[in-house]
């Protein structure tokens, strides 16, 4: 999550952690009642395979043009509960929402330690809307470091096995988020902290994302590798270590969250990263995804990026920022976020919440919908 998201997220970090460790104890419980592999505890739905075999719902894969493209991170667990108490009706509306906005892309967690039968369920949702998935990678053990080697066996382990049951259905991974923050791995990103502690901590990144590229690249040959999102605060000096560390070796394509308080300053920022890209060769041809941006409207989101005066300004923003991001050289743009998970406006293009489960749809929502519709 972003570093200047502390407000907004920091009560989802902590429930993902406690998360973490239930799931454990579940999938235990749940897997020795069924006398079978953890793979089996995948639901009977439409499209699944049986256990072992990639779970395939259609040719989900990805587009072979991006031209275009809508997208946009999707908050399931964090609005609609965790698995087994997911709400799967809130999560179908907000599909029907996402496919009549005529979005294709949706970006959404998936945590090491969750039940396949959680993802399948997404994911088969998803492809009945005509929805492509853009998963969102995080190991938990630990989560905000490299680990052991045993650790790191086994979160290859699990990656794996993933990437063998959804080849087919999803060809593109996004590793971790934001992890120049840290609030995404364990770094100080202070602009005065010891940069070589902060070269250390990009490295160890640098060899997760080895990990999980040749992971992935492994058992997917038609697989794509996303760096983690690199947030605007201090990420040129991330992006220096990146290079230092010849991190364009383990992506496909890079991602970064230019967030700022306007679509000029926005781009402002999306050139820096591409003046540094530019001075490694092997960095220079990756193409550049922008997996997370945004505005809100929050007056006592004090510490936010994107902070504007009210919703009909985040809509006019919005089309100007997908827009021009797309006609500078980015291929896919993600806007910040279908809905919050706490009912504000925030950076959404709807309004809902677990306690009110009717969609608001506002003026961004509209503004989305009409974006490249000729």
């Amino acid at each position: 999550m972003r570093i200047t998201k502390y407000i907004a997220h920091l009560r989802w970090e902590k429930r993902r952690r406690l998360f973490h460790g239930q799931l454990i104890s579940l999938s235990l419980v749940v897997c020795m009642l069924a006398l079978t592999s953890c793979q089996s505890f995948s639901m009977p739905t439409p499209g699944a395979k049986t256990p072992g075999q990639p779970f395939t719902t259609g040719s989900s894969g990805g587009p072979t043009s991006f031209h275009h493209q809508k997208a946009t991170t999707w908050q399931i667990e964090q609005t609609w509960g965790m698995w087994p108490n997911t709400n799967w009706n809130a999560v179908e509306q907000d599909a029907v929402d996402l496919e009549n906005a005529h979005i294709t892309w949706a970006r959404t967690n998936l945590d090491q330690g969750i039940p396949v039968a959680y993802f399948d369920r997404v994911l088969q949702i998803a492809t009945q809307h005509g929805i492509h998935l853009l998963p969102l990678v995080s190991k938990n053990n630990p989560a905000k470091d490299i680990g052991t080697q045993r650790q790191r066996d086994e979160y290859k382990a699990w990656l794996g096995s993933e990437v063998q049951r959804y080849k087919g259905s999803m060809s593109y991974w996004e590793i971790e988020n934001e992890t120049n923050s840290p609030d995404g791995w364990n770094i100080d990103n202070d602009p005065d902290s010891d940069q070589q502690q902060f070269d250390t901590s990009v490295q160890h990144f640098v060899e997760d994302m080895q990990d999980s590229y040749t992971t992935i690249h492994a058992n997917d040959p038609n697989g794509k590798v996303v760096f983690g999102g690199v947030s605007q605060y201090n990420g040129a000096r991330y992006i220096d270590s990146m290079i230092k560390y010849n991190a364009y070796h383990y992506l496909d394509v890079m991602a970064y969250h230019p967030y700022g308080s306007n679509p000029k300053q926005d781009l402002k920022r999306l050139k820096v990263l591409q003046e540094k890209m530019a001075s490694q060769p092997g960095f220079a041809g990756k193409p550049i995804w922008v997996t997370e941006i945004g505005y809100h409207t929050m007056k006592d989101w004090t510490n936010n990026a994107g902070y504007v005066p009210d919703e009909n300004t985040k809509a006019t923003y919005l089309t100007q920022t997908m827009e021009m991001l797309s006609t500078n050289g980015v291929q896919m743009v993600f806007w910040y976020t279908l809905h919050e998970d706490d009912g504000t406006d925030g950076y959404g293009l709807t309004r809902r919440s677990a306690q009110k489960l009717a969609t608001v749809y506002l003026p961004a929502y509209t503004a989305m919908k009409d974006l490249w519709s000729d």
